[in-house]
């Protein structure tokens, strides 16, 4: 927190099962899946003007979704999003779009 001079630091949580992630993720104000499907909203579409306090963000594993994951975070309230034509590692993924995220809440330059 004293480095990048945050009072509020994001809370980053191990690896779940889908079905823990989709719990614990319930009381989010915005929800959000990285998904490569061609149905998908960019960053920018889904956060808009937004200014929520907190997002969850889905980051599938090497391969993606499955169209049965799909279905079920969609009924649980997530808007599929993706990160442009190209396909990225899971790690860098989640990094990307963090970033993506901290830039359009006006948290970086």
């Amino acid at each position: 927190a004293r480095q990048s001079r945050r009072a509020m630091l994001p809370e980053l949580l191990s690896v779940q099962s889908f079905a823990q992630a989709l719990a614990l993720a319930a009381n989010a104000e915005l929800k959000l899946m990285l998904y490569e499907g061609e149905a998908c909203w960019s960053f920018r579409e889904s956060i808009g003007s937004l200014r929520p306090q907190s997002i969850a963000l889905l980051v599938g594993p090497e391969g993606g979704f499955s169209s049965e994951e799909v279905s079920e975070a969609s009924d649980a309230g997530f808007v599929p999003v993706n990160l442009g034509p190209r396909i990225l590692r899971t790690e860098t993924a989640a990094i990307a779009a963090a970033v993506l995220i901290q830039g359009y809440l006006g948290d970086l330059c």
